[in-house]
């Protein structure tokens, strides 16, 4: 990321972003190299991109670095011609025509939760820091409730981070526990697949038309490709499916990695599968044998054709 962060943030202090065509062009680079390093497809959700890796999205990161350079301006003496060159386009923008000054009032009242700039005679640096942070708030915001409101996510919604010496709490933006401590890149990939909702599983793949089936699936039709009738989530794949014996044989050993950590998967049911899941994900001890059970079971469900009901 840092070979590629500069030529994305090239003159985001002057230049300010006003024309969102070609702003998406830039977001969409940003886009396509953070899901290729967390191994995620083109139809994976953008927020998670940022909340899982610890980093800003790039309209709120260029509009920051603008902000940092002029609290650098404002404390120029007035005889430099960066501060005169300030001046004139606050002077523009008081008799309503277009400048630097303009551009960057508009791009901070297009924020999804907008920040005001105070007039220059009111700027001081440390406004300048307080705008900044509002910035970084309004980004914080943005990204929870794309979580919040996504039934993709529902393994991303209220999680705490477990922290490595303090209690879990929730933090927004942070390179993610199971990003560091799963070193098999197979098995990282697979848990972050599975949080991310970009899973080998019917649940998620028939949501999708394709050449060759043009509807999206009914939730309740999206059934387990090894023919037990139940709905195919992870869940399912994961802790309940017996249709296979490989499932089971995998099950059972990590039952016995993880069950001193977790009893509950002693008597995982229907209704409490989800909150074992993500106790197991959510905790520091158990992550890596529950990343490796997720490669093992989608491993086995990739290795046979979904069933798709009639479109007839």
């Amino acid at each position: 990321m840092a070979c590629l962060d500069p030529h994305l943030t090239h003159g985001a202090d002057v230049i300010i972003d006003t024309d969102h065509t070609a702003l998406a062009s830039l977001e969409k680079i940003q886009t396509m190299f953070l899901r290729r390093l967390l191994g995620l497809g083109h139809y994976s959700m953008r927020a998670p991109l940022f909340t899982e890796l610890g980093l800003l999205p790039l309209r709120f990161r260029r509009l920051i670095l603008a902000l940092r350079y002029l609290s650098y301006l404002i404390t120029l003496p007035h005889e430099h011609y960066a501060s005169a060159a300030l001046q004139d386009a606050f002077d523009l923008y008081s008799q309503g025509k277009q400048g630097y000054w303009m551009d960057l009032v508009y791009a901070l009242q297009c924020l999804p939760t907008p920040v005001v700039l105070p007039p220059l005679t009111d700027l001081t640096a440390g406004k300048c820091a307080e705008i900044g942070k509002a910035i970084y708030s309004s980004a914080l915001r943005y990204l929870d409730s794309e979580i919040a409101k996504s039934t993709r996510l529902y393994l991303l919604q209220n999680r705490l981070e477990p922290l490595e010496d303090e209690a879990p709490k929730h933090i927004t933006l942070y390179l993610r526990h199971y990003l560091t401590l799963v070193v098999n890149e197979s098995h990282r990939k697979a848990i972050t697949r599975m949080l991310t909702s970009q899973h080998p599983l019917a649940v998620e793949r028939m949501r999708y038309k394709s050449r060759y089936h043009r509807n999206d699936v009914p939730r309740h039709l999206r059934r387990c490709r090894f023919g037990c009738g139940a709905v195919e989530t992870v869940e399912h794949a994961l802790f309940q499916c017996v249709a296979d014996g490989r499932l089971e044989e995998r099950r059972q050993q990590f039952y016995l990695k993880v069950r001193e950590v977790e009893p509950r998967v002693n008597d995982i049911t229907v209704d409490n599968a989800t909150t074992v899941l993500r106790a197991l994900t959510f905790n520091r001890k158990t992550v890596c044998q529950t990343a490796k059970l997720a490669h093992q079971v989608f491993t086995i469900f990739d290795s046979a054709a979904m069933i798709w009901p009639d479109e007839s």
